[in-house]
């Protein structure tokens, strides 16, 4: 009896290494997992890709260099965003962020049309 507890936990241990040594070697997740506390990353391509935006506080104005290019977020405030279609948070809200997540994408509706961002506030009920 004590021998298959030892082997179980041989077993369970094994499964934790492997499982820890593919995250390390995912550079997407690394990547999501490099957004800094209380700042939303928003990334320019699937997967946490390309350019970041770091957001500390939402803006009516994404601005030219990032309008119209979202694909992917890592959310680790414990905020909720909204991102909209146009400036000023008009237009459709086209995704809720919840806190403490990451998409690598922000599906077919959202993906490179937000153009203002904001959080908790009467636009993101």
């Amino acid at each position: 009896m004590l021998k298959k507890v030892r082997t179980v936990l041989a077993v369970g241990t094994a499964m934790t290494i492997a499982i820890s040594v593919t995250t390390l070697v995912n550079p997407a997740v690394a990547q999501a997992a490099a957004c800094p506390n209380n700042v939303l990353c928003l990334y320019q391509n699937t997967s946490w890709g390309g350019n970041v935006m770091l957001l500390t506080k939402g803006t009516s104005n994404i601005g030219s260099a990032f309008n119209d290019r979202t694909s992917s977020f890592s959310n680790p405030t414990d905020l909720k965003w909204c991102l909209f279609q146009n400036i000023n948070f008009e237009g459709r809200r086209l995704l809720t962020i919840m806190p403490r997540t990451a998409s690598a994408t922000v599906g077919s509706d959202a993906n490179d049309r937000t153009s203002s961002v904001t959080y908790q506030s009467a636009w993101c009920n």
